[in-house]
């Protein structure tokens, strides 16, 4: 029988709901600010009567909050999308109401100043490229069907590649015999915002004078406040480091490359003498082939469904976490589409055994209207209260609720592989999510300093692109199955079954 949490699933909001929702949040953001700036002076802000005060403002709010921020993503209907994208704009526009306040800032410094704290603690645009089947030689004819197919007269029979679909500019670069459709594509995505140039330079100069104004040599400077890095300086020294050791290697991999392009010159018409950014992906494939690496063979022994298990087996037991699926009935009111999972994740500890940690989502499958990337979410943050953090009594704590958001498509519906393995980055932010525990939202997870929350991140991903984890994180999709069996069989007559693990070569 299924443990009951402690906590109940987040309620999801409707599109209508979302901006009441919001012009809520910043009602009570007004008047906690309100209240602060009629009872308390410069002279005497303080930690506790100023910076307090809304911090625990936005821990209360902070699971809606980031309800409303997670439907920009990942709702499934326009209406929703809109609703939360006219909602974060409504806090944008009134936060900064909040920042021009000179007499909100004096408090701020007024207390920063006294330094009393108890403890440490896009929407981007739609584009494209037209290409006919012939420049696309080179891409199987299975993948090409899954594409957009031109039917006015200006692209009649034409193929659509989507600059926000990252998964198909890949397949272009990686497989297209021209290297003209290749250079189009790439020179074409890289110059889609062209106009953001100048703006760009613009931030870049104010920027800098700002740093400036507040007495800093240089932005950088004035950004590693809020780093785990100590220093420029150690930062180029650093960057020195690994330009030393990394460049030598690098230069022997393009020299590969380089290799192999001299070698398929004729067949491509391709006269460059160097390794152009365009032909990367293309040859780094070529080479791939010819020392027997087949990425669509690997990828079988990487479901998509039984990746994502697997993996949150591996870190379950090095963590000692139990994540306990939660069944679909259960979700009902708490999710935004259908393809939603959700686990109930519990400290497996033996001193701490039982314990309810958090909620976990996974929304890794592609559909319309979806944010493009792979990114985590956080739905409500950990806090742990006076009480509870000093004496382990109970008391104000909410349990983290995160979503782990990923874009992957099923393009082949016979067989339940992913074209990706399922983004470690991702599920790595989401541990340090549910293991974070921490006072305020303000300094939950991701929210610490960026190096050091990718960080984590990083040797979580890492870990499980180790060659024993791999191996134990894999499962031939046949094996799902008898009727994959079936079809494999039907597709490799004469060969054996394959194994269930991936072998070691």
């Amino acid at each position: 029988m299924a443990r009951v949490p402690p906590q109940p699933l987040p309620r999801m909001l409707a599109a209508s709901e979302i901006v009441p929702a919001m012009e809520r949040i910043i009602a009570n953001r007004k008047a906690i600010r309100e209240a602060v700036a009629t009872t308390v002076t410069p002279e005497t802000a303080s930690f506790e009567n100023v910076i307090r005060p809304w911090l625990e403002d936005e821990d209360r709010d902070a699971g809606q909050w980031q309800v409303i921020d997670m439907y920009r993503y990942a709702a499934p209907d326009q209406a929703t999308r809109d609703a939360a994208e006219d909602a974060t704009r409504l806090m944008s526009e009134r936060g900064f109401d909040f920042v021009l306040r000179e007499d909100l800032y004096l408090l701020v410094r007024g207390a920063s100043d006294r330094n009393d704290a108890p403890d440490e603690e896009s929407k981007k645009a739609v584009e494209g490229i037209w290409f006919t089947r012939e420049e696309l030689r080179g891409i199987a004819p299975s993948e090409l069907e899954s594409l957009k197919v031109g039917t006015e007269a200006h692209n009649l029979g034409k193929v659509f590649i989507d600059f926000s679909k990252r998964a198909d500019r890949n397949l272009v670069l990686g497989y297209a015999d021209n290297p003209e459709t290749r250079k189009r594509l790439y020179i074409s995505n890289e110059n889609k915002l062209a106009e953001n140039a100048p703006l760009f330079k613009d931030i870049v100069v104010l920027r800098d004078h700002n740093a400036r104004l507040l007495g800093y040599k240089s932005h950088a400077e004035k950004r590693l406040q809020d780093r785990v890095a100590p220093s420029t300086q150690w930062i180029d020294e650093m960057l020195a480091r690994l330009r030393a050791e990394l460049l030598p290697r690098g230069k022997q991999e393009l020299d590969l490359l380089m290799d192999n392009k001299e070698d398929h010159i004729d067949r491509h018409e391709d006269r460059a003498e160097e390794i152009l950014p365009w032909d990367f992906n293309y040859y780094k494939r070529l080479v791939e082939e010819e020392q027997q690496i087949d990425q669509d063979k690997i990828s079988e022994y990487f479901p998509l469904q039984t990746t994502l298990s697997a993996m949150l087996r591996l870190f379950a037991a090095f963590f000692q976490l139990q994540f306990e699926p939660i069944a679909t009935p259960d979700l009902d009111g708490s999710t935004w589409h259908k393809d939603i999972e959700a686990w109930s994740v519990w400290d497996n500890r033996e001193s701490h055994r039982g314990a309810f940690i958090g909620y976990l989502y996974s929304d890794i499958l592609y559909r319309e209207g979806k944010y493009k990337g792979n990114q985590n979410v956080n739905l409500q943050p950990v806090i742990v209260s006076e009480a509870r953090w000093i004496k382990g009594a109970s008391g104000n704590n909410f349990d983290v609720q995160l979503l782990t958001l990923d874009n992957y498509w099923l393009r082949i519906a016979q067989t339940p592989r992913g074209q990706d393995s399922v983004s470690r980055s991702e599920l790595g932010h989401g541990i340090h999510d549910l293991l974070s525990r921490t006072k305020f939202t303000r300094f939950h997870a991701w929210r610490a300093p960026p190096d050091f929350a990718e960080a984590l991140s990083t040797m979580l991903e890492n870990w499980t692109w180790m060659s024993e984890e791999l191996k134990e994180m894999s499962c031939h999709y046949t094996k799902l199955g008898p009727e994959y069996m079936d079809r494999w069989k039907a597709q490799n007559q004469g060969s054996p079954p394959p194994p269930e693990k991936i072998p070691d070569a």
